[in-house]
């Protein structure tokens, strides 16, 4: 059975091409189902029906599992039995047919009101560099609905503002999760402020740079962009 999984292990891989730590995380998530299928179910990997992989996921549920944990649960088996019906090991996929993992709602992830906004923007003086680096940093994440490690990933050459310049229209491109990238555009007061940003002589000017440096290194930090936020939230 191992010797199965392992097979399944080379083709996120090598054929899906995935990251390793997306291939860890759904290796063991195969790992924990298979030993609950024998330990509980009695049954080996292969002999799983819809009915098994249900009792896997109400086991889940009252061991109060997140939503990420079961989501990447469904998607990892759903995964493994599609490539042993495409290899022959198994007639049916069992997790085709399983119902999606549901969204929790959050009280907490609400968008930022304009005049609050506007309050947190005006803390920053960007009559210096730092200030004007963390007044786009906070407009960027507002303005475009960026991730933070989005934000912290975008490079002098990602940005366009000679795409309408006459009408202050420019292009940013974003690189997201799982390798995917998007174009947004970047317009009106943000168009400015960042044309005026990206001409200030402490801002990395080298195509690859990043745009967003830190004080010890070339990239601020995950945890900097939240305290900085945080710090700018408590001024106001």
């Amino acid at each position: 059975m191992n010797t199965i999984i392992e097979l399944f292990r080379k083709e996120l891989m090598e054929i899906s091409c995935l990251k390793d730590p997306t291939v860890r995380v759904y290796m063991d998530m195969i790992y924990a189902y298979a030993d609950y299928a024998k330990k509980v179910l009695h049954i080996d990997l292969l002999s799983s029906r819809t009915w098994h992989l249900q009792k896997w996921f109400y086991h889940l549920k009252t061991i109060n599992k997140g939503y990420g944990f079961n989501k990447d649960s469904r998607v990892a088996l759903n995964r493994l039995f599609s490539f042993l019906v495409k290899a022959g090991y198994h007639d049916t996929n069992p997790a085709e047919n399983l119902p999606r993992v549901k969204v929790p709602k959050s009280t907490l992830n609400k968008p930022l009101a304009p005049h609050t906004l506007m309050k947190l923007l005006k803390s920053f003086d960007r009559t210096r560099w730092l200030g004007m680096r963390n007044f786009i940093i906070v407009s960027m994440l507002w303005a475009l609905g960026l991730r933070v490690s989005e934000l912290r990933a975008i490079k002098r050459h990602d940005i366009h503002l000679d795409y309408d310049p006459g009408h202050k229209i420019g292009t940013i491109l974003v690189h997201g999760k799982g390798g995917k990238e998007r174009t947004l555009f970047i317009v009106d007061a943000l168009f400015d402020a960042v044309l005026r940003y990206l001409s200030l002589e402490k801002t990395p000017q080298r195509q690859k740079s990043f745009i967003f440096p830190g004080s010890k290194g070339p990239i601020i930090g995950r945890y900097w962009v939240r305290q900085m936020i945080i710090e700018a939230a408590a001024r106001v």
